[in-house]
């Protein structure tokens, strides 16, 4: 339901459903809008309901309420504005499960970019262990085991942990394992 339908290019909501001033407390027994303008609506209603009503109304506790149809309007007025809330917050339900999802899948991608890092690091190393340069070997072993360090810090993602640290062992696990010189 968009509340343009009813009131397009700014129109003025006369019963504040949709304001800040919508009170439970208030009576809305007006039967027409800014305009004059109105909709008749027939309706049968159980006569024990009807009786209520009259009880009500007869009874001038509620001023308000001078004719069944003042009490009728009012209550639509705060049985729309109940559901127009309740409507609200089952589109807000569904938005934070669409930003949970998004969420879920935005850390994995996160996660699937360390092969990339892993791989970019691999490059680096194999090019330390083919320099001739003295240290050259201890660099690359000091990376391979940062790195190594880094992937066994994650928590959140034993799956992820797991792989990357097989991969590293099965293609630096001599490397990892050595001594310092």
């Amino acid at each position: 339901m968009d509340w343009e339908t009813y009131y397009p290019r700014g129109g003025h909501d006369d019963w504040e459903t949709e304001t800040a001033s919508y009170s439970p407390d208030k009576f809305y027994t007006k039967s027409t809008d800014g305009k004059g303008h109105s909709e008749t609506i027939y309706l049968k209603i159980h006569p024990t309901l009807a009786r209520l009503m009259a009880e009500i109304i007869q009874s001038r506790e509620i001023p308000e309420y001078r004719t069944a149809q003042d009490l009728i309007r009012d209550a639509v007025v705060h049985r729309i504005h109940y559901l127009r809330s309740r409507l609200a917050e089952k589109k807000v339900t569904v938005l934070k499960r669409i930003e949970a999802i998004q969420n879920l899948l935005a850390h994995e991608e996160m996660m699937a970019q360390y092969q990339e890092v892993i791989e970019r690091a691999s490059a680096v190393v194999r090019q330390l262990l083919q320099d001739p340069v003295p240290g050259a070997r201890d660099e690359a072993r000091r990376i391979i085991r940062d790195l190594y360090g880094e992937i066994a810090g994650i928590t959140d993602s034993p799956y992820w942990r797991e792989k990357y640290l097989s991969r590293l062992a099965a293609e630096f696990g001599p490397l990892l394992e050595e001594e310092e010189e």
